[in-house]
């Protein structure tokens, strides 16, 4: 018997190798067959190399499988295909499941690594564009709307508020009909001039409009724009997403990529994310200026997913200025930005280590009894933790304004309101318990500024550069002698292993209060970065590492010495 099942060990034994033997024969096969096609404009032939390039992006998409890649040169390339018959502006490049489509090339390489880069992830030397402008030029002017001391929009084009000259625009640059189910990577391309303002075809996502496992990454997405023109019979009137908007699946992920002059707005309903609105998606080391949402989200609206280590300026929207966050955001850099609520960020999930600055949520016209709030952040639920939020300026709550939630391990400093107070920097609504919502964070009054180690010395918004540029170089860390060094408590549910700059929380012999660590002001690193035998690295605030320094956004530089020794700072990438 024992003789039996070593025989039938062994032949499952065997079974097993052939059938691994066989899975990887398959493997095999498929990445064989795995094709490369090749594009350049004006090009004539089949796209099997450089020098056969075919002329049609859109045709080398067709004749591919999932796992194959299309590599575009440089130039612009317009819309190939109309997705609805009869509306003759209804033009994009079809996307097909698990289809890569690289840009950024010269015409010569062999691999993707051959393409000469710029200064940042998302510049190449051969600029690949997918544009869809079509006839008058377009003209993307911010303004205040006329009657408004805070809408602060585009030069619009009559009753239906277009930026000028995009009217004629096609509606997209990329589409996708159905769920991608394989990784469908985008990257190296510059998206442009989309006005996706036909309700009956998609009025969402001007550059891209795809649910899936799709990966938008090292791409310029630039002046595109989403409208809702007519009033639903069937449901709300919507729009999601100027520039994009993903409904993503597992793997689903926008990195690296810049985004500026993006619009999103709608004449009947609601407008979400003037640039991204995605659900279940990373969005991760990308930058927005300049995007607008005329209702939610000035750059992005997320659902679920994650956004973290991202820049926003200059943006706007009613909520959110630069963000309207459901899902996890972290690590997030905000200036400059304005909304009704929440100057910054409008959050209603999860958000930690994030800076806010220089942002405005208010509008005089309004009277002496109402205003905007939030300058900084506008916190409907969830928990902000470790989070530094200064120089904002609003009608209630100048930093932060509370409706529900906590503000956690936080330091909200310098803010201002309409009408002076010394409760600048947090407020909260009627129903909460101000006192109990804010733990073992540094608000209300202003602190003396011997606590930190460089603060603005002005309060609100700068209104010269020598403020802007101290805006931007200010540090909140908290300096030698700090009262607020192992002064603080621990708050229930909250258990942090790093502060904002990535220091060990906690340093001493309790937790100190505001969002930094002591222990993370020492030596300056550029010191030790010039000893003989130093190493730098970075990470990202959520401790992941990268394999070089990043070109944009927050990052943690670490500095270790000959000895081991190892310093960090938080550090700005522009």
């Amino acid at each position: 018997m024992a003789d039996y099942y070593c025989k039938k060990d062994l032949n499952n034994m065997k079974n097993a190798l052939l059938s691994l033997l066989v899975v990887l024969l398959m493997s095999a096969v498929a990445d064989a067959s795995a094709a490369v096609r090749y594009v350049k404009v004006g090009a004539t032939g089949d796209g099997s190399s450089w020098l056969q390039a075919s002329g049609s992006i859109q045709d080398m998409i067709d004749a591919s499988q999932a796992g194959d890649e299309v590599w575009i040169a440089a130039g612009t390339y317009k819309p190939e295909r109309l997705l609805k018959s009869n509306k003759d502006r209804s033009y994009a490049f079809v996307l097909k499941d698990g289809v890569a489509l690289y840009g950024g090339f010269a015409g010569h390489e062999t691999s993707l690594s051959n393409r000469a880069r710029g200064e940042r992830p998302w510049e190449f030397q051969s600029e690949t564009v997918l544009s869809a402008e079509n006839g008058e030029p377009d003209v993307w002017e911010r303004h205040l709307a006329e009657g408004s001391s805070y809408r602060y929009t585009w030069l619009a084009d009559g009753d239906n508020l277009e930026v000028v000259g995009t009217s004629d625009n096609y509606n997209h640059v990329l589409y996708a009909d159905g769920v991608l189910a394989q990784p469908t990577v985008v990257s190296g391309l510059t998206l442009r001039g989309a006005c996706a303002n036909v309700w009956n075809v998609k009025a969402a996502g001007g550059a891209l409009y795809a649910a899936g496992n799709v990966q938008l990454s090292e791409c310029q997405i630039l002046e595109n724009s989403a409208y809702f023109t007519a009033q639903s019979t069937t449901g709300a009137s919507d729009t999601y997403g100027g520039a994009v908007c993903l409904q993503g699946t597992e793997g689903a992920a926008i990195t690296d990529c810049y985004f500026a002059r993006n619009y999103c707005h709608s004449k009947w309903g609601n407008s979400w994310g003037g640039a991204v609105y995605a659900k279940n998606t990373l969005i991760a080391r990308c930058e927005f200026t300049d995007c607008v949402s005329l209702d939610n989200g000035g750059a992005v609206v997320l659902v679920g997913g994650t956004l973290e280590d991202c820049l926003f300026t200059d943006c706007y929207a009613a909520t959110g200025g630069a963000v309207l966050n459901a899902g996890t955001a972290t690590g997030n850099t905000v200036y400059d930005c304005r909304a009704l609520l929440g100057g910054g960020i409008y959050n209603q999930g999860t958000a930690s280590y994030n800076l806010v600055a220089g942002c405005y949520a208010d509008a005089i016209e309004f009277g002496a009894e109402l205003g905007g709030q939030g300058g900084g952040i506008y916190n409907a639920g969830g928990d902000i933790v470790g989070s530094v939020v200064y120089n904002n300026k609003a009608f209630a709550g100048g930093g932060i304004f509370i409706s529900g939630g906590r503000v956690v391990n936080s330091t909200i400093q310098h803010n201002a309101l309409r009408q002076d107070s010394e409760k600048a920097n947090a407020a909260a609504a009627e129903k909460i318990d101000l006192a109990a919502a804010l733990c073992n964070s540094i608000a209300n009054p202003d602190a003396d500024a011997s606590n930190f180690v460089s603060p603005t010395h002005f309060k609100g918004l700068p209104s010269n550069d020598d403020e802007r540029q101290s805006l931007r170089q200010a540090s909140w860390a908290l300096a030698d002698g700090s009262e607020f060094i192992d002064a603080g408590t621990l708050t229930d549910g909250i258990s942090e292993t790093a502060d904002i700059a990535g220091n060990t929380r906690i340093a001493g012999s309790a937790i100190d209060v505001g969002a930094y660590e002591h222990a993370a002001q020492g030596a300056a690193v550029e010191t030790i970065g010039s000893d003989k035998g130093a190493h730098t690295t970075w990470f990202t605030l959520g401790a992941q590492e990268l394999n070089r320094r990043p070109t944009s956004g927050v990052a943690i530089e670490a500095v270790t010495d000959a000895q081991g020794h190892r310093k960090t700072r938080k550090v700005m990438n522009r």
